[in-house]
Parts: structure tokens; C-alpha cells; sequence
């Protein structure tokens, strides 16, 4: 088998840019004129959506404000429930995982006690 020593690589595409990238702030505007597009169709089709600005901050009409607002309240509560039993869980499987290394902790220093025991014994 022969080892090639002096190996070429060419690392990058070959081929030439023809115009620079578009700038940043560019970038942005066509996203937010997207976004703000597809809200306004969105609102056309939901009567309870308005559209205030081409960014999209989509607010409860005039006519039937309380229930979005008490929906949005419905559901951040159950999204805390949800967090909160969660985190119980999390607690509980934690102080079982500390139990579980205690008890196994225990055991591996009995075991060495014993062994260093016979192996003291033996020699």
C-alpha cells in the first residue's frame, strides 16, 4: 500500500459570487411585510382578529374582547398547573435518584470492608 504524501484539497465552492448578500435590515423588512401580509388575510377570514401594524399584534376586537383575554388567562393557568406538576415530578424523581445513591453508596462500602477484611485475612 502507498501513501500519498502531498494530497490537494480544495475547500469552498468554485463558483464566483455575481452580487453581494442583501443587507441585514433588508432581510428583515421582507419577513415583517410577509408576516404582516399573512396577517391580514388571516384577519380577513377570523372575524375576532385586527391587525394594528404590519408586524402583526393581534388584539381581541371591540365586539368580543373579554373572551380572548379570559381564554389567553384559561390557558397561562393550565400552563402553570402543567409547570408546577412538572416540577413535582422532577423533585420526586431527584430525592429518589438521592435515595438510590445513598443506599448504593452504603452497600459498595460494605462490600470493600469485606473484601479488604479477606484480603487482610489471606495475606
Amino acid at each position: 500500500m502507498k501513501i500519498q504524501k502531498n494530497v490537494q484539497m480544495q475547500f469552498g465552492s468554485s463558483i464566483q459570487r455575481t452580487r453581494s448578500p442583501e443587507p441585514f435590515e433588508q432581510a428583515v423588512k421582507k419577513a415583517r411585510n410577509a408576516v404582516g401580509a399573512g396577517l391580514s388575510t388571516l384577519a380577513g377570514v377570523v372575524p375576532s382578529l385586527t391587525v394594528g401594524t404590519p408586524t402583526g399584534s393581534l388584539l381581541a376586537s371591540a365586539g368580543g374582547g373579554g373572551s380572548a383575554v379570559s381564554d389567553m388567562s384559561a390557558l397561562q393557568k393550565q400552563q402553570q398547573d402543567a409547570n408546577m406538576e412538572y416540577l413535582k415530578l422532577q423533585m420526586e424523581v431527584q430525592a429518589e435518584n438521592r435515595q438510590f445513591s445513598t443506599l448504593s453508596n452504603v452497600l459498595k462500602s460494605r462490600h470493600d470492608t469485606a473484601k479488604a477484611a479477606i484480603t487482610n485475612l489471606r495475606a
